[in-house]
């Protein structure tokens, strides 16, 4: 009999658990730093260690751009062509969608790395985001590349 009720909740406790992992809200960490900084480098690194899923605004970005009938592709040329950042709302709405398809895809995906973004204060406003900061937990971190002199004794 004990063992039979042990069994049941067993079987029972993974899709307990399943159900848990679709309530919870995404959970997101900002990954900042300037170009040759390592953010790739350390991005790999926590998905490999901890499973979280690497979204970098620039990859989405040209994979918008180069996607067939896209709605943005044109706009997003012409910024990148004329070396100016993105609008935010285009930039927020193709990170949300990346998002919400990998959860779709995977109910036990739910921890982001997010790379590139924000790139400026316009991009900080909260009133531009589709999400409030109540529906995810936060954090953001910044690398810095310590300037090195090259030598020439070597």
């Amino acid at each position: 009999m004990i063992g039979r009720l042990f069994g049941v909740a067993s079987q029972r406790v993974p899709s307990l658990l399943y159900r848990v992992s679709l309530m919870m809200k995404p959970q997101v960490v900002f990954v900042l730093g300037g170009p040759g900084a390592g953010k790739g480098t350390q991005c790999s690194r926590i998905v490999e260690g901890y499973g979280y899923t690497h979204l970098s605004a620039g990859d989405l970005l040209r994979e918008e751009r180069a996607r067939e009938g896209s709605e943005f592709g044109q706009l997003i040329a012409n910024y990148i062509k004329e070396g100016k950042i993105v609008p935010v709302e285009i930039t927020i709405n193709l990170l949300r969608k990346a998002m919400e398809e990998t959860m779709q895809k995977d109910e036990k995906k739910f921890r982001f790395l997010i790379d590139g973004f924000p790139r400026n204060e316009d991009n900080l406003r909260v009133g531009t985001l589709p999400w409030k900061a109540k529906q995810m937990s936060n954090l953001c971190f910044s690398l810095t590349v310590a300037t090195r002199f090259a030598s020439t004794d070597v």
